[in-house]
């Protein structure tokens, strides 16, 4: 599974790992932020059925809030399912959330 920054993108058909703070909510504005993080479809697929455990109402064409209970509960289910292709995602999402400049309690993920 990779994750990618803006400039190494090749296709459109990602997944978007947004600050809180980098995403207006009320206007559905401010996709491929510089500081965000993006996954291929085909590897997001792999998530989907960890994704949908903890976020029944997921939506793949759109912007999910993922406050940060949710993404532990995830993270942890992930952990306990012995996923080792999946840590490496999982260690990179944390490491880039410590980066957040404003330490919001949620980031987004945007849909493809």
């Amino acid at each position: 599974m990779k994750l990618m920054k803006l400039k190494e993108l090749n296709s459109r058909d990602v997944f978007e790992f947004s600050y809180g703070s980098n995403y207006n909510e009320e206007i559905f504005a401010e996709h491929w932020n510089e500081n965000s993080l993006f996954m291929s479809d085909e590897d997001f697929s792999k998530l989907s059925k960890y994704i949908n455990k903890v976020i029944e109402d997921f939506n793949y064409m759109g912007p999910n809030k993922i406050d940060l209970e949710k993404w532990f509960e995830m993270k942890n289910i992930v952990i306990n399912s012995n996923k080792s292709e999946l840590f490496d995602f999982i260690n990179t999402i944390d490491d880039w959330l410590n980066l957040d400049p404003y330490k919001t309690n949620y980031f987004w993920i945007l849909g493809v």
